[in-house]
């Protein structure tokens, strides 16, 4: 359209030229009379510049089409930019440097700064120094080459692999590689790329945290063995002196709170002693089909002197005889359910009722729940309930604890595969709930 609108310009400008130029009438057909010649170039300009107008504002659309497209490219490239800046920065911050290396050439393809600074050199100095993969292992420890090496030849794809470099300081240094590589057809190495972190500090940290472990499991151990035997030799003797018949009042009185104190003080090492095996890793567990029933009755034996004593009947909703079957060890599920129970009771408000029932749950599992009445648990104790010693203000009460019962439930219970869950609301009491596989 623009192109047939610049031809009837030019075809009318032509005419124009004509009138000038007598000589090139021969060349020129013009209309018979001044008049039509007139009207020829009057519909030469008109026409021309009606078609150019047309096909200019059609044309319009497109250069504006244009000129988005441009505009959204330079906001990609600008993005681009802000986006490697930020990737250079991250880089920097978390001390994580890039390589590229050709296996075949076995060469360097490009490195970031900060991989060179890894390692204590700049750019330049690195690849003057280390230019290959032979290179590249001498900064590797001698005791992780060939484990490194190893990781190579293994992964196809991916290897993840953490050891220690040669910093230029003459210090190894704790170093975490991601390595993506590139097989030809025949399965050989042709190109790898990936990234490497300091995690010197992570490295030291973990070391300093396994070492405080260690040494606390080991205080603990040693101390509530020290503690037990001569614990164990007040209660005799506490014992002893209950069965003195020549004992007035008061002094049964006192011996009775060294034996209840004894007794408390050695329930603290026990479970301190649980706490501290469970978190070593030192618990065996006999998995096996387990008779919810029988663990039930054997429960409400061993706390029936504690719901005597605090006048908070246990309602038991597992009928004696039941055929339930869970997958558990059958030691450590009786623990946690008597830690449950006994909790559950001396916890509870007065004429409160403890209840414990099962029921199916999803995947053909069983769902054993312990519920009572108590004071219930608001939303801020619920974040530390499962804390060593977290007792929630029962410390100032009367009610007898250690604050390490639920503590050793909850590791018990995980420690055979599966959840405790809790509910609870201050003023209606609290449901702990333990959801087992069926046994059959």
């Amino acid at each position: 359209m623009i192109q047939a609108g610049f031809c009837l310009l030019l075809f009318a400008s032509v005419l124009d030229i004509t009138d000038n130029f007598p000589s090139l009438d021969q060349y020129v057909v013009m209309g018979d009379t001044p008049t039509e010649a007139f009207l020829e170039k009057i519909v030469g300009y008109l026409g021309g510049f009606v078609v150019l107008g047309i096909g200019l504002v059609r044309w319009i659309p497109t250069i504006q089409r244009l000129s988005d497209e441009i505009e959204l490219r330079k906001e990609a490239q600008q993005a681009l930019e802000e986006n490697a800046t930020w990737y250079t920065m991250a880089a920097q911050a978390a001390t994580l440097g890039h390589w590229h290396f050709d296996a075949i050439k076995d060469a360097y393809i490009d490195i970031s700064n900060e991989y060179a600074k890894i390692f204590g050199y700049s750019v330049d100095d690195f690849l003057d120094r280390y230019r290959g993969l032979d290179d590249d292992m001498k900064l590797v420890h001698p005791d992780d080459r060939q484990r490194v090496l190893d990781y190579y030849h293994l992964n196809r794809d991916y290897a993840v692999i953490d050891y220690r470099i040669l910093h230029q300081d003459g210090e190894f240094r704790h170093v975490r590689e991601i390595t993506k590589l590139t097989r030809d057809a025949s399965g050989i190495v042709v190109e790898a790329m990936g990234t490497l972190q300091d995690v010197t500090e992570l490295k030291n940290a973990q070391f300093e945290a396994e070492q405080a472990t260690r040494a606390k499991s080991e205080f603990l151990s040693r101390m509530s063995h020290e503690l037990r035997t001569p614990m164990n030799a007040v209660l005799g003797f506490a014992q002893l002196l209950e069965l003195d018949t020549s004992l007035n009042e008061n002094q049964k009185k006192y011996v009775g709170h060294i034996n209840d104190g004894g007794k408390h003080l050695l329930s603290l090492i026990n479970e301190i002693l649980d706490l501290e095996r469970i978190e070593a890793g030192k618990i065996e567990l006999n998995m096996e089909p387990v008779n919810l029933s029988e663990i039930m009755q054997e429960c409400e034996q061993l706390t029936q002197s504690l719901t005597k004593k605090h006048q908070v009947p246990l309602k038991n909703l597992i009928p004696a005889g039941s055929p339930v079957l869970v997958w558990a060890d059958k030691m450590r599920l009786k623990q946690a359910l008597i830690n449950l129970v006994t909790n559950a009771v001396k916890y509870n408000r007065e004429d409160g009722q403890v209840e414990v029932s099962c029921e199916d749950a999803v995947n053909g599992q069983i769902c054993i729940k312990v519920r009572d009445t108590g004071l219930g648990i608001s939303e801020e104790d619920m974040t530390n309930l499962f804390e060593p010693f977290s007792r929630q203000g029962a410390e100032k009460s009367d009610i007898e604890g250690t604050g390490i019962g639920l503590t050793i439930t909850r590791k018990l219970v995980e420690i055979m595969g599966v959840k405790l869950h809790v509910e609870s609301a201050p003023g209606t009491g609290s449901t702990f709930s333990i959801v087992l596989r069926t046994g059959t």
